[in-house]
């Protein structure tokens, strides 16, 4: 029996970088979640007795499971700017219906109480938790919101003094196969994560372009492993900042039964003033 662990998935403490003047965001936990419930449905598939093989990824050859095949990147790689030279402009929220994005946001703005620093600006916590159920999302509160559809999930975290307002969002995708060397499922969390986030974003950020970059960024970060160099990336953009930690995963078996699980995520975190 093997048990081997990259360490926790999002990187150095918090507090250890500095970026545009704030520090970066904890490290999201939301990784833990999806990769427990897989391990315990695999457990039940698998049947009593099982002794577990742990592989979280890291900068090891457990990284890409078999050492043949290696994580699949976003074709296209380019070049975000510094956080202090990222893009300021503020989301659109008004203009004329010819300056308005196409799909507009389903949850409806709301002005930001006094002292909400690091909300998330022009939604609540109900008005998002509200459109992602509109549009096909399965939600549950569990300390924070998690909302699922397929392989993307969504996590709502409330603000921890104004409760009624979102602190950030996190867009997770995922892959899983039953088999115990598994590279293909690091490459469909990666896919998971560029096919679901377009969707994901235009519930609560109103700007296209601020979209597109928040897209680019995350996508530039998907496919590089927990543990690997650089794994830990923050920007800013417009009015959000933004945090990726690359994949991971862990595998779970015995007599030649297996059962694997990756996923890979982006945080989107309100602008503080401190």
């Amino acid at each position: 029996m093997s048990n081997q662990q990259s360490g926790y998935p999002g990187g150095p403490p918090y507090g250890q970088q500095q970026y545009g003047g704030y520090p970066p965001p904890p490290p999201p936990s939301r990784k833990a979640g999806p990769i427990v419930v897989a391990i315990v449905g695999a457990l039940m598939l698998i049947g009593a007795g099982v002794f577990v093989v742990t592989r979280f990824a890291g900068g090891s050859d457990d990284a890409a499971v078999d050492g043949t095949t290696k994580p699949v990147a976003p074709s296209t790689k380019p070049t975000l700017r510094p956080a202090s030279e990222a893009p300021t402009e503020q989301p659109s929220t008004g203009g004329s219906p010819a300056t308005q994005p196409t799909a507009q946001p389903t949850a409806q703005p709301s002005k930001l109480p006094a002292g909400c620093n690091g909300c998330l600006p022009g939604v609540t916590v109900s008005s998002l938790v509200t459109a992602f159920k509109s549009k096909g999302y399965v939600c549950k509160l569990d300390r924070r919101w998690e909302c699922n559809k397929g392989t993307v999930d969504v996590y709502i975290s409330p603000d921890y003094t104004k409760k009624k307002y979102p602190e950030s969002i996190d867009v997770s995708g995922s892959g899983s196969a039953r088999v115990q060397n598994c590279p293909q499922c690091i490459k469909a969390a990666v896919a998971s994560l560029k096919q679901g986030l377009p969707g994901a974003l235009a519930v609560f950020v109103p700007d296209a372009s601020v979209r597109q970059q928040i897209i680019t960024f995350a996508m530039q970060g998907a496919g590089i492993p927990t543990s690997g160099p650089s794994s830990t990336r923050d920007a800013k953009v417009g009015a959000y900042r933004l945090s990726t930690q690359g994949y991971s995963g862990a595998t779970v078996g015995k007599n030649g039964k297996y059962a694997s699980f990756y996923s890979t995520s982006v945080s989107i975190n309100g602008i503080s003033e401190y």
